[in-house]
């Protein structure tokens, strides 16, 4: 089975049923979408590193921790002294807030171990690590190594309005990193956000006629795959975020060895067990 890499946001959510500014207790949870993704891979069996930042403090020593006890490879973390670790504060059903910049945003090209990086045969990385220096050339750096060995590229794309300045920022962004996606997860709002489209439908026309091989989208209806021959639905009863849609669809891609050039020529019925295998194994606990 192939080595996956995840690369992104690693952070301490402090989750509140009450609005922030009136809240006294939280719970906290190690989270981001990275670190969750990572996490759904090595919950289902695959092996799994997760490449991300956090601070040289007792919350970054906590997400290392519980990572090595969930099963996931932090060889490749990187710890950083310039911020504390992330931590973003989370108003059930709100949009989070994140105090500050943190580690997470720390994550250095320069300290890439790019021999075992190169060990995986899939890279997945989110939009949340995108949205500033250094941790943008540090994808960059990452996406080159594994696109000169040949390996899978999966990118799941979220709008996040705390992360951002505008939309229009969010958009550049994700349109400079998007031609190196063979894979791409997103909600619907979100691809039609990046796309300018008014339906779904159009928005997947668009992104299949560049680069990408395969497009895993998620709405309330369920989870959707389309790649050029066509379109799989399969409906849900309880809801899939995008980090478990998106683990436990690579997880099935590496457990079956699919390369992107194979991944736009599986058939209707193949995208439909392909789907299937996600969906179950995304809702597995």
């Amino acid at each position: 089975m192939q080595k996956i890499t995840v690369m992104g946001e690693a952070l301490l959510r402090l989750l509140t049923e009450e609005p922030l500014d009136k809240a006294e207790q939280y719970q906290a949870s190690c989270g981001g979408t990275a670190l969750e993704a990572a996490c759904t891979i090595a919950r289902l069996g695959g092996e799994c590193s997760l490449l991300a930042c956090v601070g040289e403090d007792p919350f970054g020593r906590h997400v290392l921790d519980w990572l090595k006890q969930q099963g996931v490879d932090t060889a490749q973390m990187q710890q950083t002294g310039q911020a504390a670790t992330t931590l973003c504060f989370v108003q059930h059903g709100v949009n989070p807030y994140y105090p500050a910049t943190g580690a997470d945003r720390m994550l250095a090209a320069s300290h890439l171990q790019e021999i075992l990086l190169a060990e995986s045969g899939i890279l997945h990385f989110t939009s949340e690590g995108l949205a500033d220096a250094p941790c943008r050339f540090a994808h960059q750096r990452a996406i080159r190594v594994l696109r000169q060995q040949g390996g899978l590229l999966s990118f799941a794309l979220r709008y996040h309005l705390a992360l951002w300045d505008s939309p229009a920022a969010w958009q550049a962004a994700m349109r400079a990193f998007l031609p190196f996606a063979d894979v791409v997860t997103a909600g619907e709002e979100s691809l039609m956000l990046l796309t300018g489209c008014e339906d779904a439908a159009s928005a997947h026309r668009q992104l299949l006629a560049g680069s990408c091989q395969l497009i895993c989208c998620l709405s309330r209806q369920g989870v959707r795959l389309t790649n050029q021959h066509g379109t799989a639905m399969l409906t849900t009863e309880l809801p899939v975020s995008e980090p478990e849609a998106a683990g436990a669809l690579l997880y099935c891609i590496a457990q079956e060895k699919l390369q992107g050039v194979l991944l736009q020529e599986l058939s209707r019925k193949e995208l439909h067990r392909l789907g299937e295998c996600a969906v179950r194994d995304a809702q597995r606990r």
